[in-house]
């Protein structure tokens, strides 16, 4: 954020004696932290999007999290104190002023709900028990579907024991005439473009394959349910969050002005 302050023109310069020797102690307190933002990412556009109504994905989230944990510990680092308590970068305390510890409460709700891109079951307990309803019934339609998908090898009407997966539906596919095979019931759900292969969805296994569905969509909308309610603790927090980030921006560009001042060898006057 603070490059694009620079880009931008907006890098701040001393107009008075007073003003530059402030910006002075900035540079010199972030040289000698070792000042850095390295995982701060510009979020506005998030939060802008935010407050307009769009719900962000757990991939996105994660990334807020992770840009707000950055900017913490960068506080944290500034308001490092000598053995009596004093501060070491007064300086540097003071732009890290705006960056509210309390929205270390979002970064750990954030993060307690979601990893990795995905949804956690700790983010709710109906989450939880669709996952966990859903994984039993899974279980129990892939064991029936191996004895369906064998009983059928080994009565010469399918070349195979695999079991396939066509429009959501869990199939056995068995060649052409050789449904009879199969228990009474059974449903067609497709065929291979030879013509040689009928796929059907033997009849024990319907209930399954409904529950099945039906499971799919309740974790669907837990796992929105979740994001939603992320979402609206993000804007919910806007304002805070862009203070928090301008902050940032400003030990960015205190940092930027520490490590230039190290590459040309400067010292303070």
């Amino acid at each position: 954020m603070g490059t694009q302050r620079v880009v931008s023109g907006r890098l701040p310069i001393g107009g008075t004696q007073s003003e530059s020797e402030a910006l002075l102690a900035q540079t010199d307190e972030a040289s000698r932290a070792g000042l850095s933002l390295k995982g701060v990412y510009d979020l506005r556009p998030a939060l802008d999007a935010v407050a307009g109504g769009f719900c962000l994905t757990a991939r996105q989230l994660e990334g807020i999290a992770s840009s707000l944990q950055a900017v913490f510990d960068a506080k944290a680092a500034v308001l490092a104190t000598d053995a009596s308590g004093a501060r070491l970068y007064p300086a540097l305390t003071a732009l890290a002023e705006p960056i509210d510890d309390g929205d270390g409460a979002t970064v750990a709700a954030i993060l307690g709900c979601v990893k990795g891109g995905s949804v956690l079951d700790a983010a709710s307990e109906g989450l939880a028990d669709v996952r966990a309803r859903r994984a039993a019934n899974k279980a129990a339609l892939r064991a029936l579907m191996n004895d369906q998908a064998k009983a059928a090898y080994q009565k010469g009407a399918a070349d195979s024991r695999s079991v396939t997966i066509m429009r959501g539906r869990y199939c056995v596919g068995v060649k052409a005439g050789r449904s009879g095979d199969l228990p009474k019931g059974s449903v067609k759900v497709g065929q291979s473009q030879s013509g040689a292969t009928h796929y059907f969805e033997p009849a024990p296994a319907v209930p399954l394959n409904n529950a099945e569905a039906v499971l799919d969509e309740a974790e669907r909308e837990q796992e929105a349910a979740v994001l939603v309610a992320l979402t609206r603790r993000v804007a919910d927090r806007k304002d805070p969050l862009n203070a928090a980030l301008a902050a940032a921006a400003d030990l960015d560009v205190a940092a930027a002005r520490a490590a230039h001042g190290a590459w040309l060898h400067g010292v303070r006057p």
